[in-house]
């Protein structure tokens, strides 16, 4: 893989971990407001932010996965 190609996944998965962050602060919010009662439908707002929590996790872990091996490669590479 080239430099240029290893950027890029880094990049990406930087994009990624912030998406997988925010996903989790909208649950969070979904699910405050369900506990709050402000919906009409919180069977469907739960779900939804059951749904946003599980695509945070897969995602913050995925790039997180990446990102620490990248960054443990780089430093095995410079001794």
């Amino acid at each position: 893989m080239t430099d240029e190609e290893k950027g890029r996944k880094r990049s990406t998965s930087i994009l990624r971990l912030g998406i997988g962050v925010y996903l989790l602060y909208l649950a969070a919010g979904l699910i405050k407001d369900v506990m709050a009662g402000a919906t009409d439908t919180p069977l469907v707002m739960g779900g939804f932010a059951l749904l946003f929590a599980v695509a945070a996790v897969v995602l913050i872990g995925v790039s997180g996965k990446y990102l620490y091996q990248s960054r443990k490669d780089m430093s095995d590479s410079d001794e």
